[in-house]
């Protein structure tokens, strides 16, 4: 396994044919060979300032992620009743936006291992439950050659733990 930049300053991973990287095992050696690309955050309601005077709920957090032409559009809320919460999401690829990314799949990555895996539908879209608290990513298998990492806040940075 080796991991490099290349002249675009993205990260470019390659693994033996059959290895395992953080529980996601590589299909084919063509995704083997691809590029492991880390979304950037570019928005997140929690870094924004509180209005005084209004009312409304801070409990529901929402964050935009950027990597090349794709934005994962992503919202995490509690489940009510429960300590828990739901990760609802969508990617987009803005070269093509009348157009979802049907059948991508992904997975839900706690501290390295898979907690649940799902596969984005028609309109991009995508959701998982969060019952657990750590160091969370969800990881994307876009066509046969990009895997893109997104980062999830964890519980202490939800506040809810």
């Amino acid at each position: 396994m080796s991991l490099a930049k290349n002249k675009n300053g993205r990260a470019k991973l390659t693994l033996p044919s059959g290895s395992a990287m953080n529980g996601v095992t590589a299909r084919s050696q063509n995704a083997a060979q691809g590029s492991l690309d880390t979304a950037q955050l570019i928005f997140d309601s929690a870094r924004q300032p509180v209005v005084m005077g209004v009312r409304g709920s801070t409990a529901v957090r929402q964050m935009l992620y950027k990597s090349g032409s794709f934005f994962i559009d992503m919202q995490i809320q509690p489940t009510p009743g429960s300590d828990s919460r739901v990760l609802i999401g969508q990617l987009h690829d803005s070269t093509k936006p009348n157009h979802g990314i049907g059948g991508v799949p992904v997975s839900l990555m706690l501290e390295g291992g898979t907690v649940s895996r799902n596969e984005t539908n028609q309109a991009g879209e995508f959701d998982f439950g969060i019952h657990a608290l750590g160091k969370l990513h969800l990881v994307f298998s876009i066509g046969e050659n990009r895997t893109l990492m997104v980062a999830v806040p964890d519980g202490d940075s939800l506040g809810y733990s």
